[in-house]
């Protein structure tokens, strides 16, 4: 009887080795481009102040503060506590205020210079262009913080 072990050549190894580094890198990639898209799709506010909000589909939107941003090549850093913000979102279609709630889940990010966390949510039952205004609870004063919505 033959005793002799079968084994693989290295270049076995060296191939498995490659595969998977590259399918390491390939989801990295997908996960930075996702995270890009994401990050992409969210319409800012620099409060105190107020925007419209083209809001596409109906559902549940989440406004986050975000304690460091960049917003027409300005950099906002702001402190991580959540500032005493009041939000407003009004239909233009209906003029009806639209109810702002707590979050029903908290929801943090960090991704290339932004750093924010939820702080409100609301829902839209029919999609188009509501008005959002931001303001510091009466008589408060306080640095311009940025708010992010999607």
């Amino acid at each position: 009887m033959d005793d002799r072990r079968i084994t693989p050549s290295r270049w076995y190894y060296v191939l498995a080795t490659l595969v998977f580094v590259a399918g390491w890198l390939i989801f990295a990639r997908l996960l930075d481009k996702n995270m890009s898209g994401t990050q992409a799709g969210l319409q800012r506010l620099v409060a105190p102040g107020e925007t419209e909000l083209n809001l596409s589909e109906p559902g549940n939107y989440t406004i986050f503060y975000e304690s460091q941003s960049v917003i027409g090549g300005r950099v906002y850093a702001t402190s991580e506590s959540t500032p005493g913000i009041v939000c407003v979102v009004v239909s233009k279609v209906s003029n009806s205020k639209v109810p702002i709630l707590p979050p029903k889940m908290d929801s943090a990010y960090k991704y290339r210079g932004r750093s924010g966390k939820s702080i409100f949510e609301f829902i839209v039952n029919q999609p188009g262009i509501y008005k959002m205004s931001a303001e510091y609870r009466s008589g408060q004063q306080g640095p311009k913080v940025v708010l992010a919505i999607g």
